[in-house]
């Protein structure tokens, strides 16, 4: 035993062997933990496609063209060929259309996010001055794919009745490549080589060309439901899973502008009936338009910017705390991301409302840790939240996007 401890270089050798395994553990758990940051990345970004979708379906909603396309769907149940024509009109009508539309996107689209009225007569006055072109479409579907920044041509050519499904695929998947882009990290994608975990992409071309989508839209007439499949690769130290198969889904609802009559219609019973009752974009304007009459001085008038987002936590989308989360953040990045070039603007304050009843503990913690990471962002968001509005009637299937 005294030979062994006296003998040069037998510590050495017992470190050489055992300190390579353990640096292999470690770095296999750490690259595992990659996994689950890819993971909620894409989920970030699939959530904020969704959001994006169901906020520019409202165009298509009050530009008329929702009227046009049913009477379409109609048709074709009557009369096959006398339908494939009128909706070769109404994509005519749409491509005619784009680029009027486009030019004043930018200036409604934070109308449609605070539920301004004003905005939105803009849009309609906007529709009502376009001609429409009777005019032959040439290779529509291409310039659409092609194109995917005219959103309003690409929305509204999503919505064609039953029967043109296969449009709806082809037309929906660039869309939603153009809207993930817009939230995806680019760090989670390699074209191989690399070590640790990551989205394998092709070398030169577009990394989302690395998913799989499968999207299903407006198949009952209100949800976007869209679902990617990708692999995740590994190169790990010790490597068990070298691939690992993913599927991950979001499911939202459109804005679209079928419930907007009963509002007004109803507004005699609203002791019986609740305003979080109604569909989301409805009851988003009401309560976005109440709760700004509570600030007179704003922006523009004043350096103080406000945005509303109400919240429905009794619907079944956001019974997941993680999805309201999730969604409430994308909310508050949004409004930063609106205001934070204009100079005018001195303080932002992003308005949370929930129906009454709803804010429980689980509910409170996830919001205070909102208001605490606005709080730090650059510039500061102050956060304020409250319960309000009555509360969704038991047993009502009203969803809100995610």
């Amino acid at each position: 035993m005294g030979l062994l401890k006296n003998k040069n270089g037998s510590l050495t050798l017992e470190a050489a062997i055992s300190l390579p395994i353990f640096m292999c553990v470690f770095l296999t758990i750490a690259f595992f933990m990659r996994v689950v940051y890819i993971q909620n990345n894409v989920q970030y970004a699939l959530n904020g496609a969704a959001n994006e979708l169901a906020t520019y379906s409202y165009l298509y909603s009050v530009s008329g063209f929702q009227e046009l396309n049913d009477s379409a769907s109609a048709e074709m149940n009557k009369h096959g060929e006398r339908a494939s024509n009128h909706t070769k009109q109404l994509l005519e009508a749409f491509d005619a259309m784009g680029d009027n539309l486009q030019k004043g996107l930018d200036s409604v689209e934070g109308g449609l996010e605070t539920g301004d009225p004003k905005k939105i007569e803009n849009l309609k006055e906007l529709y009502n001055q376009s001609k429409i072109s009777a005019g032959t479409v040439k290779n529509v579907l291409n310039e659409v794919k092609d194109d995917p920044k005219r959103e309003f041509v690409s929305i509204a050519s999503l919505f064609l009745g039953a029967g043109y499904e296969n449009i709806k695929d082809e037309l929906s998947e660039p869309l939603i490549r153009f809207f993930m882009a817009k939230y995806i990290d680019n760090k989670i994608f390699s074209s191989g080589g690399s070590p640790g975990a990551y989205i394998l992409a092709k070398k030169g071309k577009d990394p989302l060309g690395a998913f799989d989508f499968k999207s299903r839209l407006f198949t009952d007439n209100k949800s976007i439901d869209i679902m990617v499949r990708y692999k995740i690769k590994t190169a790990l130290p010790i490597n068990i899973f070298p691939e690992i198969p993913v599927e991950q889904r979001v499911t939202v609802r459109g804005w679209l502008d079928g419930d907007a009559a009963a509002l007004s219609a109803d507004e005699d019973s609203s002791d019986k009936e609740s305003i979080w009752d109604k569909a989301p974009f409805v009851y988003g304007r009401y309560i976005t338009d109440e709760e700004l009459k509570k600030y007179p001085s704003k922006y523009p008038d004043s350096g103080d910017a406000y945005e509303v987002r109400s919240i429905n936590l009794d619907c079944s989308t956001y019974k997941d705390i993680k999805k309201a989360r999730s969604s409430l953040k994308s909310g508050i990045n949004a409004f930063l991301s609106k205001t934070v070039k204009d100079k005018a603007i001195h303080s932002r304050t992003f308005i949370i409302v929930i129906p009454e009843g709803t804010l429980t503990e689980e509910v409170k913690t996830m919001l205070e840790e909102l208001k605490s990471e606005a709080l730090m962002a650059d510039p500061p968001v102050k956060v304020v939240y409250k319960e309000g509005y009555g509360r969704q009637k038991l047993g009502s299937e009203t969803e809100e996007q995610v």
